[in-house]
Parts: C-alpha cells; structure tokens; sequence
C-alpha cells in the first residue's frame, strides 16, 4: 500500500487482493516503463465533479487515457460496452453498483474494475468481488491515494517515471 499522508488512517478502507491487471501492460516489464503507454479507462459516477476531478489527476499521471464516463449504471454499460477499456472505475454510491458490475463482466470480460465507495460493509465488498471487482477502494481517500492505488491494481505497481505520492 502507497503511504497517503492526507487521509485519515482510521477511514482508509483497505484495498482487496487484486485478482485481475491489465494484461497487456502488466505482462510485459519494457512496455510499463514506456511513458508513452497509457491505460484506456472508463469512469462511471453519480458525480460530474468527482468524476472530473479524477479524470484529471489519472490523466496527468501519462498512464491513463480516460475514453469515458458515465453518471450511471445504464449508461456506463453501455460506454463500456462500446469503448471496451481496460480499465473501469464503478463508484457504487447512489446507484445498483453490484449489478451493474455482473453486467460489465458480462459486457467487458478482460476489463479490470475497481470499486470506490465511501463506505464498504465487509458483505457488500465480498459480493463485490465475487462478482468480479479487482479491488474496492475508498472514495473518501485523498485523490492522491485513489490515483495511487488504481496504478497499483492497474499494473502491479506505478510504472517506472511515475511520482507516487
């Protein structure tokens, strides 16, 4: 786990074993510490704001390309569907979160998704990854730390070049 001086260590919720990476990323050492290659990544969120503020900070790192977002389940399998990234961040906030990530399995088999969520009762995290979430991370983190530990489920750690925080 990647030190997060900003956020409360009593609310951290602990990321899970990651069980899923990018494959075509994390397989090959050369191609991670390219600066040049970046994770294609979908965000689907209840908020413009966070989804935007995220989408900022994955983007300024150089290893994420964020091809979509979505305010909703619906239509972020949709986005899903069609874009087929690599990557899906699901914010289960305010939304059906669990069944929307059986049909992204479904729809995106090869994408990794990870969960965010201000609070994660331990059933809701089991069902979540049982269902096929590589990890739940916790939304209420500094955006540092979310930004931090989607590149370490994402690629096993931050690719070479790249300032963890």
């Amino acid at each position: 786990m990647l030190p997060n001086r900003l956020a409360p260590a009593a609310a951290a919720i602990t990321p899970a074993v990651t069980k899923h990476r990018v494959a075509s990323l994390a397989a090959v050492p050369d191609i991670v510490n390219a600066p040049s290659v970046r994770a294609s990544l979908v965000v689907i969120d209840d908020s413009r704001t966070e989804r935007t503020l995220l989408r900022v900070r994955l983007e300024e790192t150089g290893c994420f390309e964020v091809i979509g977002e979505a305010d909703n389940g619906s239509e972020g399998i949709e986005v899903v569907e069609r874009l087929q990234p690599e990557l899906v961040v699901l914010d289960l906030s305010n939304m059906d979160g669990l069944d929307v990530l059986s049909e992204l399995r479904d729809v995106a088999p090869n994408a990794v998704v990870t969960i965010l969520s201000g609070y994660l009762s331990p059933g809701v995290r089991s069902a979540a990854l049982a269902r096929g979430a590589s990890a739940c991370l916790d939304k209420n983190a500094s955006l540092q730390r979310l930004v931090d530990d989607l590149m370490l489920h994402a690629f096993g750690e931050p690719p070479s070049g790249v300032a963890a925080s």
